[in-house]
C-alpha cells in the first residue's frame, strides 16, 4: 500500500480515498458522474489537510476512456449495483488497474434480489429514472480476467454486501489490504444470518423477471 496510487470510481465525497491515504497511499483520484459532491468533498479535504494528494474528476468513467490515467489500485465500492452494464464498467476498471482491483457489490442471493426489486418498484413509482442491479458474479469475474487480473480474495460483508479483490499477474498480495474496512464477517454472524434467512416462494417474486438487471433463473443462496 505504501506509495500506491488509488483510483476511486464513484467515490462520492472521497471518504474511502482519505482512509487509504492515511494508511500509506501516495495520492488518490476520485471520479464521479455528478458534481453534487464537490462542495462537501472540498470541506472534507480542507479538514484533513491533504487536498494536494487528492484529485477529483467529473465525467463518465466508462464512456470517456481518457478521463483518467491508470492507477496502482482501482476501487469500485458499491458502484456496480448502480450501473446497468457490469461487464463494461468492470472491464474498464480492470484496464485501469496496474496492480489490483477491489470491489464491493451486492451478494448474489435470492433475498438480495427481492430487496433490490422492491427498491426498483418504489423508484419507478416515484418516477425516478435511477435503478439498482444485482449482477451475476460470473460476469464481474470474467470482465476482470479478460483484462489480465486474477481473483485473489472473495468474502462476505454482512447480509447484503460482498468484497472481492483481483491482482494483476506479478503483483504482490499486499494489494488485498486496499479493500474497504470492516469486510470480515465472523463465522458466528454468518451462521446466525443463514439461520435467519427464510426462503421465499416463487409467488413472492411474481410472474415477471426480477427487476434487478438479472433475469436468469433465481438461484439458491450460496
Amino acid at each position: 500500500m505504501q506509495g500506491d496510487t488509488v483510483l476511486d470510481v464513484g467515490g462520492g465525497v472521497g471518504n474511502l480515498s482519505l482512509e487509504l491515504l492515511e494508511r500509506g497511499a501516495a495520492r488518490a483520484t476520485v471520479v464521479e458522474m455528478s458534481d453534487g459532491y464537490e462542495e462537501a468533498a472540498a470541506e472534507l479535504l480542507a479538514e484533513h489537510r491533504i487536498g494536494g494528494r487528492v484529485e477529483r474528476r467529473i465525467g463518465d468513467f466508462v464512456a470517456d476512456a481518457g478521463l483518467v490515467e491508470p492507477h496502482d489500485v482501482v476501487l469500485l465500492h458499491r458502484v456496480i449495483c448502480c450501473y446497468p452494464d457490469a461487464d463494461r464498467l468492470v472491464s474498464m476498471a480492470a484496464a485501469h488497474a496496474h496492480r489490483s482491483l477491489a470491489l464491493t457489490y451486492p451478494r448474489e442471493r435470492r433475498l438480495t434480489r427481492i430487496g433490490f426489486r422492491g427498491m426498483n418498484l418504489w423508484l419507478a413509482a416515484t418516477r425516478c429514472g435511477f435503478r439498482t442491479f444485482v449482477h451475476p458474479f460470473a460476469v464481474v469475474d470474467a470482465a476482470a480476467r479478460r483484462e489480465g487480473l486474477t481473483l485473489a480474495r472473495r468474502e462476505t460483508q454482512g447480509a447484503i454486501w460482498e468484497n472481492a479483490v483481483w491482482l494483476r499477474n506479478g503483483a504482490d498480495g499486499n494489494a488485498a489490504a486496499m479493500e474497504p474496512r470492516h469486510q470480515d464477517l465472523a463465522a458466528e454472524e454468518e451462521h446466525a444470518q443463514r439461520e435467519a434467512d427464510v426462503e421465499p416462494t416463487e409467488d413472492d417474486l411474481g410472474p415477471d423477471e426480477d427487476d434487478t438487471g438479472y433475469d436468469e433463473e433465481l438461484e439458491d443462496d450460496e
